[in-house]
């Protein structure tokens, strides 16, 4: 082989191993009562960790808040102003970080699978608390509308999906609906 063949199958093999780093192999997991996953969001340990940290801190700081004021009243007897800061701070923490973490992560779908059988996917999210939640809906019910934090919206529910963390790209085909058109 020549110089320039080698330095180009080279080339076209490290291009193959860098697009197969999003790409999942099939997964050799038995079918569970969805059916096959087809879809692993890989922010999903990510996601889960950071939301249980801040729920983990919630529960720390908003018991924490009526006894702060019970013994700093005197201190805050004497400034009102430091009182109502150490209050908004408290709460806001306590409140609204796990409120705003669930704003942005709650469209980040973590698993997706397909029951051949009745020809349905059901995704799975994380709820505020923690819990996983489903959807299962079929391939007419998906659309994908461009917007803010969503690729697609499946039963009227905004979602993140990446195409490249299907296992494969008919199934992603399927999903979107693409294979109808291309029917003989």
């Amino acid at each position: 082989m020549n110089c320039r063949l080698r330095k180009l199958l080279a080339h076209s093999n490290l291009l193959q191993s860098c697009s197969s780093v999003f790409r999942r192999k099939q997964s050799s997991k038995a079918v569970g009562k969805f059916g096959a996953e087809v879809y692993h969001g890989t922010l999903e340990n990510t996601v889960k960790y950071v939301k249980l940290f801040s729920l983990a801190n919630s529960a720390v700081v908003i018991p924490a808040i009526p006894a702060f004021i019970y013994f700093y009243r005197d201190a805050f007897a004497e400034n009102a102003k430091v009182a109502g800061a150490s209050i908004f701070c408290g709460t806001s923490v306590g409140f609204l970080t796990p409120l705003l973490l669930h704003f942005y992560t709650k469209r980040y779908v973590t698993k997706i699978f397909f029951n051949p059988t009745n020809s349905q996917f059901t995704l799975r999210y994380f709820s505020l608390f923690l819990r996983h939640k489903h959807v299962t809906f079929k391939a007419s019910d998906v659309t994908s509308p461009p917007g803010f934090l969503q690729t697609h919206v499946i039963k009227g529910k905004p979602v993140f999906i990446m195409k490249e963390l299907f296992t494969s790209d008919q199934i992603y085909a399927k999903l979107m609906g693409y294979d109808k058109y291309f029917k003989r």
